[in-house]
C-alpha cells in the first residue's frame, strides 16, 4: 500500500507538472478578471467579408463607432466608408452579431441597389448613440471629401426586431452643410465628430472640430432634436459670429459626454490639449462654462485659463467611470491615457495619473498602447479598455474603485491584438485600425468596430 501511495503521488505530481506546462500556453491559460477572450470561429468576430473567421454581414464598410442598445439586444454601428449604419441583432447570452435581413440590415445614402434603406444624412458617419430608452438611435456624420457635408441623423427604433426608421421629412436630419432642404438647418455642427445623449434623454450634444459644442432638446416621444435658440444652441471657441456663446478650449473639440448625475458635460479638444467643462441646466439642457480653472484642464493649463494637467497631449475621447469620481481621457497624438479626479459639486477636474506607450518620466508605461483612439468602462467600474489602433490591440487596465488609478491587467491579460503584438498580447483577430470600443450593460462582451478588418470583434470579459 505503501509503495501504491508513492507512485500515486508520483502520477498526481507529473500531472500537475504537465497541466502546468499546458496552461502557460497562449490561449490555454485561464483568463483573469477582466481579460478580454474571443471565440474561435465565426462567433468571435462579424465582417463583411465573413473571412478570418468571422460571420458574414450586408456590409460592414468603414466600421468606425459601434454602440449597444440599453436593453442589449441590438448593436449599431456606423459605416465611415459604407456611408450608412449597420443594425444587428445581439445575443444576450453569447453575445453574438448577426446582422438583420436585408434590406432592414443596413441604411445607406444609396440603398446599395436594394441592399440596404435609403437614408439622408448619413455620408461618412463616425460617431452613433442610443437614447437610454432604447427608442431611438443619433448619428454624427462628416464628410470632406470632395465636399463638405456635416449632418445629425435620427432614427427611430423598433423595441421588438431593432430595425430603425428614419425621423420623417426635416426630423430626419440637421445640417449646416447639406443644400436644398434635405435637412433641418443648424449651427456649430459642421464637421461633426462625436454624438451623445444625456441620462435624462432630454438633451443631445454634438462636438466638432469646428472648435465647437452644439446643444439640442429631444422630444422622447418622437425623437425629433431642436436646436436651443441662439447663442444657447452652441458654444465655441470664437463665439462664432454671436451664434454660439464664446467658451474656453474648445479648438479641434473631438468627442463630448454627459456626466452620469446629468450636471456636467465635458469635451475633449485635440488642438487645446485640453478638456473643457459646463454646467448643464437639467431643465433646458444650455451649457454654461465656469470661469477661471474649474473651467478647463489642459497640458498647459495658463494657455488658457485652465487648471494643469498631465497626459492631455491630445485627447481624441472620453469616459467617465461608474461612480462619478474619475474621467478617464485618451490621447490619439500621444499615445496617452490622463486619469482624472472630478468634483461632483463643481464639476472641476484634477490630475490622478498619466499612462503613455512605453512610459516617460511623467507617464507610466503601457504596453500595446500606439494610437489610443477609443475608451470605455465596464458597468462595474473594475476595468477600463482602450483601442489602439496603431497596435490593432484593445488595452485591458484595472481600475482602484476609490482612486481612479489605472494599472494594466498582468502578461498577456493586458491587450488582445491583431497578431498578439510579439507575444505581449492575447492574439486575437477583426482588429485591424479599432476606433471604437463598447461594452454591453450586462458586462459580459466587449465590441470593437475596426475600420480596416471592415467587422465588429466579439469579445468576451471574464468577470
Amino acid at each position: 500500500m505503501h509503495a501504491l501511495t508513492n507512485a500515486t503521488r508520483t502520477t498526481v505530481r507529473l500531472l500537475g507538472i504537465a497541466i502546468a506546462a499546458l496552461l502557460a500556453l497562449p490561449g490555454l491559460a485561464q483568463a483573469g478578471r477582466g481579460a478580454l477572450t474571443q471565440q474561435p470561429g465565426p462567433a468571435g468576430c462579424l465582417s463583411d467579408s465573413g473571412s478570418e473567421p468571422c460571420t458574414k454581414s450586408d456590409l460592414l464598410a468603414g466600421a468606425i463607432s459601434v454602440t449597444v442598445a440599453k436593453d442589449g439586444r441590438n448593436a449599431y454601428v456606423a459605416l465611415a466608408d459604407g456611408h450608412g449604419v449597420a443594425a444587428l441583432a445581439r445575443g444576450k447570452v453569447s453575445g453574438g452579431l448577426t446582422q438583420l435581413p436585408s434590406p432592414l440590415g443596413c441604411i445607406t445614402q444609396t440603398g446599395n441597389a436594394g441592399l440596404c434603406t435609403i437614408g439622408r444624412g448619413i455620408y461618412a458617419p463616425v460617431s452613433i448613440a442610443t437614447s437610454p430608452d432604447g427608442r431611438h438611435v443619433y448619428v454624427a456624420s462628416f464628410q470632406k471629401d470632395p465636399v463638405t457635408l456635416s449632418s445629425i441623423a435620427a432614427f427611430a427604433r423598433d423595441p421588438n426586431s431593432g430595425a430603425l426608421a428614419q425621423l420623417p421629412g426635416q426630423q430626419g436630419c440637421i445640417s449646416e452643410d447639406i443644400p436644398g432642404g434635405e435637412c433641418a438647418p443648424g449651427v456649430g455642427i459642421r464637421a461633426a465628430s462625436s454624438i451623445t445623449v444625456s441620462r435624462d434623454g432630454k438633451s443631445v450634444y454634438v462636438a466638432s472640430p469646428s472648435d465647437s459644442v452644439a446643444v439640442f432638446a429631444r422630444n422622447a416621444d418622437t425623437g425629433a432634436l431642436t436646436q436651443l435658440p441662439e447663442p444657447y444652441g452652441c458654444i465655441s471657441q470664437s463665439g462664432s459670429g454671436g451664434h454660439c456663446t464664446q467658451g474656453r478650449a474648445l479648438d479641434g473639440a473631438a468627442a463630448v459626454i454627459v456626466g452620469k448625475d446629468g450636471r456636467f458635460v465635458y469635451v475633449a479638444s485635440e488642438l487645446s490639449r485640453a478638456v473643457a467643462v459646463f454646467a448643464r441646466d437639467r431643465s433646458t439642457g444650455a451649457l454654461t462654462q465656469p470661469t477661471g480653472e474649474g473651467g478647463c484642464i489642459a497640458e498647459n493649463g495658463t494657455a488658457e485659463g485652465c487648471t494643469d494637467g498631465v497626459g492631455l497631449g491630445g485627447p481624441r475621447a472620453l469616459v467617465e467611470s461608474p461612480s462619478g469620481r474619475n474621467v478617464y481621457v485618451v490621447s490619439l497624438a500621444t499615445d496617452q491615457l490622463a486619469v482624472l479626479a472630478r468634483n461632483r459639486k463643481t464639476g472641476a477636474l484634477a490630475h490622478v495619473q498619466c499612462l503613455e506607450d512605453g512610459g516617460s518620466i511623467a507617464c507610466d508605461a503601457v504596453a500595446a498602447f500606439s494610437g489610443s483612439y477609443s475608451v470605455a468602462v465596464s458597468p462595474d467600474g473594475r476595468q477600463v479598455y482602450v483601442a489602439a489602433q496603431g497596435d490593432r490591440a484593445v488595452v485591458a487596465l484595472a481600475s482602484d474603485r476609490k482612486s481612479g488609478t489605472l494599472t494594466q491587467l498582468p502578461a498577456l491579460d493586458g491587450c488582445i491584438s491583431e497578431d498578439g503584438s510579439e507575444g505581449q498580447c492575447t492574439d486575437g483577430r477583426a482588429l485591424r485600425t479599432p476606433r471604437s470600443v463598447a461594452i454591453a450593460k450586462d458586462g459580459r462582451h466587449v465590441y470593437v468596430a475596426a475600420q480596416a478588418s471592415k467587422a465588429v470583434a466579439v469579445l468576451q470579459r471574464q468577470r
